[in-house]
């Protein structure tokens, strides 16, 4: 196991709080928001008795819980209608805070486990999203998540670490966990259809094989390694483009970003037009926004002229911008810059190669989320708040993993 050593056999069976938050994050794209409801149940369950608290987690929290005021007093101060972000804005405080209380240190995964159980998942959800697209004819399957993207930060993480070799159990695993990363892109591009995931995924598979260049031994040892995680993501973007319908989405949108006119295709238009009035009301009120309620109708106050409504504006960053002014922007981009803050944080006696595998997973766990914020939302509705969260807190303690003492005997 990683983590400090102990002969106290009742110390090391109550360190389960790792183990349960894992089995929580990895069951989430399958089983959804029943999951995420009873959750709540199950934290007390798989909480750690004994250890100190995380001082990862206990940063994050307290980032969490200022974000939370703000969020909620800015709702207030702005009238009628503020219960609804409040509510979703407790998730974002309350995730933290419980996995704090569950999870205490020594913190204990055994990474080869760890590894073949996400490429386990992986495949799972390919198999779920097969049936939900081909049997139930679900035109963009979504599992039990309400919305596709959703499901990306619950895959971009263990996306990641399908592609660390050097926690395999075997060269065999190695060769799984690239098949079981394809397949995730495939789910992404040409299953749920997200453009902008897809797009971003393999931007960050490449971004994956830079920072393989970067651990040890060296660059020549570690070039085979790289080359060998890019030739699935050639698979993978020819299984996605195989399919006419799809490629002719991306072509559309290739086309939008090259002649600029976003008439040719609806959905990039009416992300672009809600992107731009949000950013048009922002300059209007720069610094504390119209209040979280007011998020979308004050960008598009006329169901006339666009008359689809939305929770939120397709951008999160123009989201909070617009809701809470400049104060919601920054902390909105602190909450999702900490991994990468926390992967750079060095602990006493890491080792080159520790240090390595946990600046590469935060940084790309924070890109990962800054994405799919720029794409969508990650905290402005119950599931998303819920969904990222949770893939936070755990990345937290995966990176807690990665810095631990003996992590190297384990990877």
């Amino acid at each position: 196991m990683v983590g400090s050593t102990t002969t106290d056999a009742q110390t090391d069976s109550a360190r389960r709080g790792s183990v349960g938050l894992t089995a929580l994050w990895l069951a989430l794209p399958l089983l959804g928001k029943p999951l995420a409801v009873i959750s709540l149940l199950i934290f007390p369950v798989i909480r750690d008795r004994n250890g100190a608290g995380m001082p990862l987690l206990w940063g994050y929290f307290l980032l969490s819980c200022v974000y939370g005021a703000y969020i909620c007093i800015r709702a207030l101060a702005a009238g009628a209608g503020a219960t609804e972000p409040i509510l979703d804005t407790l998730t974002v405080v309350l995730i933290p805070g419980l996995v704090y209380w569950v999870v205490r240190t020594p913190v204990r995964l055994n990474l080869k486990i760890l590894f073949q159980l996400v490429v386990i998942s992986l495949v799972l959800v390919l198999l779920a999203t097969l049936v939900e697209r081909y049997i139930f004819d679900v035109r963009r399957p979504e599992l039990l998540l309400g919305n596709p993207f959703n499901l990306a930060p619950l895959l971009f993480l263990p996306l990641f670490i399908a592609t660390m070799d050097t926690l395999a159990p075997s060269r065999i695993w190695v060769w799984l966990g690239l098949i079981a990363a394809t397949m995730t892109l495939f789910v992404l591009g040409g299953l749920v259809q997200t453009r902008g995931l897809f797009i971003g995924a393999v931007l960050l598979w490449i971004l994956r094989a830079v920072f393989m260049l970067t651990e040890p031994p060296d660059v020549r040892t570690r070039l085979w390694a790289a080359c060998r995680m890019l030739l699935p993501l050639f698979l993978a973007g020819a299984l996605v483009f195989a399919n006419g319908e799809v490629f002719s989405r991306y072509k559309a949108a290739a086309n939008i970003i090259l002649t600029q006119d976003s008439t040719k295709e609806w959905s990039t238009d009416l992300r672009y037009r809600m992107i731009e009035a949000g950013i048009r009301a922002g300059k209007e009120r720069p610094y504390f926004g119209y209040g979280p309620q007011h998020r979308f109708d004050a960008a598009l106050p006329d169901p006339e002229t666009f008359p689809k409504r939305f929770s939120h504006l397709h951008n999160d960053f123009v989201t909070h911008w617009v809701a809470g002014g400049v104060p919601a922007v920054v902390l909105l981009t602190a909450l999702l810059m900490y991994p990468a803050i926390a992967g750079f944080t060095r602990s006493v006696g890491q080792s080159r190669n520790q240090l390595a595998q946990a600046r590469g997973f935060g940084v790309l766990t924070s890109c990962a989320l800054l994405g799919t914020a720029a794409a969508n939302n990650v905290f402005f509705t119950d599931i998303s708040a819920y969904s990222t969260s949770l893939t936070i807190v755990w990345s937290l303690v995966f990176i807690e993993v990665l810095k631990g003492k003996e992590s190297s005997d384990a990877s």
